[in-house]
């Protein structure tokens, strides 16, 4: 789901760009259709940064050298704080007038022109947004810069994709106006491609958050950063969100490592299991002339997975995945019996997400308890099963259970669970 902005914020945007003057886009690389060597492709297939393999469900990419989990909480706290930044698209209504009026007023080339300045500049925006992200994931990673300033940076990147794919609408209609001329479909998609990167379901419900100001609807998230790459996922109507983003793994510098169909076999050979289960054949978009990527979806049995395919290094830089946790193959489940408490953790691949069950022992009714990570509630488990599933953080952690009778505070290990009565 996409978040909506007002028309004419969007005619105010698009018509700033007509008038604004314009910095060129920086090299895009070399030509589609150079190719690496046979011993650069094979290092590409063996790098270290290809996503984890793991069995019976799609593999992920991961972050290495990241650092410990962390559980963010923000609603319309966050909003606030947002509201007050200098943001460049605040355009005057004045100078909205006058762009509009000089458009209607000139000729045919003039208009051409025109639009492909708009154009241009709105594809400088786009490709400011990675940098803006980057550089706020590098100094969160550093210590530099606060958890809240990076959710506020992702919730402006969210905005401003969706302004700009407004502005790419509106843009794409006045140029039908103009006799003769008309945008590339590939430009125009392969913008539009780039954009739905910052629209992601947990940005949406982040955005949601932030313009609701009744207690409880704050939205939670898990999120991890390295100097070259961030990770956010969460939970949510029992499906697993999870966006992985690897900045080393994209380069626009290195020609095409990639020549016709080679990327589309290259993501299936990534992704084994996803391929497998769409027949081997996800959806492809070869945005490689226009961006520097290919773009491929798996809708599978347990959800969905996007790969963005970066075509210098050949290597996955963007992965945004969907996953229904009933469905998630369980790779290790752990029990603890205690103070007349029955736990049960159920464990899934690649640091996914964990479902803990609470019983009592002798019965074996489920029990309503509120749980709790290092000493943070992240929520209760259900009354009538007694389950609950979480994104675990990645190294040992301490699980608080408690219901209204009974504390329980098991420590979570890579070997199994040790803990003490509370």
């Amino acid at each position: 789901m996409k978040g909506a902005i007002p028309a004419v914020l969007a005619a105010v945007l698009l018509s700033s760009l007509f008038a604004m003057p314009l910095v060129a886009a920086g090299p895009s690389g070399g030509a589609h259709g150079e190719v690496g060597t046979t011993d650069q492709m094979s290092a590409v297939q063996q790098a270290p940064s290809d996503p984890v393999s793991v069995e019976n469900t799609t593999n992920r990419l991961t972050l290495p050298n990241a650092g410990e989990t962390e559980r963010v909480e923000h609603g319309s706290d966050l909003g606030l704080g947002l509201a007050s930044t200098d943001d460049a698209l605040r355009i005057d209504h004045e100078l909205y007038v006058l762009s509009d009026g000089a458009f209607a007023e000139a000729n045919t080339t003039e208009r051409r022109e025109m639009a492909e300045r708009a154009h241009e500049r709105i594809q400088d925006r786009i490709d400011e947004l990675e940098e803006r992200e980057h550089e706020a994931v590098r100094s969160h990673a550093n210590g530099e810069r606060s958890t809240v300033e990076l959710t506020q940076t992702l919730l402006r990147s969210y905005n401003e994709a969706n302004e700009l794919e407004a502005a790419l609408d509106e843009l794409e209609n006045r140029a039908r106006r103009i006799s003769g001329y008309s945008l590339s479909r590939n430009e125009l998609r392969a913008d539009r491609a780039v954009l739905e990167a910052y629209q992601t379901q947990p940005r949406t419900n982040l955005a949601i958050a932030t313009q609701n100001t009744q207690p409880g609807t704050e939205y939670e998230f898990a999120l991890r950063t390295t100097e070259n790459g961030y990770s956010i996922a969460t939970i949510e109507d029992q499906t697993y969100l999870v966006e992985t983003i690897r900045f080393d793994n994209r380069d626009t510098t290195q020609p095409d490592q990639f020549r016709e169909f080679e990327s589309f076999y290259h993501s299936n050979e990534l992704y084994p299991w996803a391929s497998e289960a769409t027949g081997d054949s996800p959806t492809f978009h070869d945005h490689s002339s226009e961006r520097h990527f290919y773009w491929l979806e798996y809708v599978h049995d347990q959800g969905n997975l996007e790969v963005y395919l970066d075509a210098g290094t050949g290597n996955v830089y963007r992965e945004i995945q969907e996953l229904s946790v009933d469905e998630l193959p369980i790779t290790a489940e752990d029990q603890w019996s205690e103070a007349g408490l029955e736990l049960t953790l159920n464990e899934t691949p690649a640091d996914g997400p964990a479902e803990i069950t609470v019983r009592e022992s002798s019965s074996g009714d489920p029990q309503r308890a509120t749980i709790s990570i290092d000493g943070v509630e992240i929520g209760e488990t259900d009354a009538e099963d007694g389950t609950l599933w979480y994104v675990p953080p990645t190294d040992d952690y301490e699980l608080g259970v408690e219901t209204s009778t009974r504390a329980i505070s098991p420590t979570v290990e890579n070997d199994g669970v040790e803990g003490e009565e509370g």
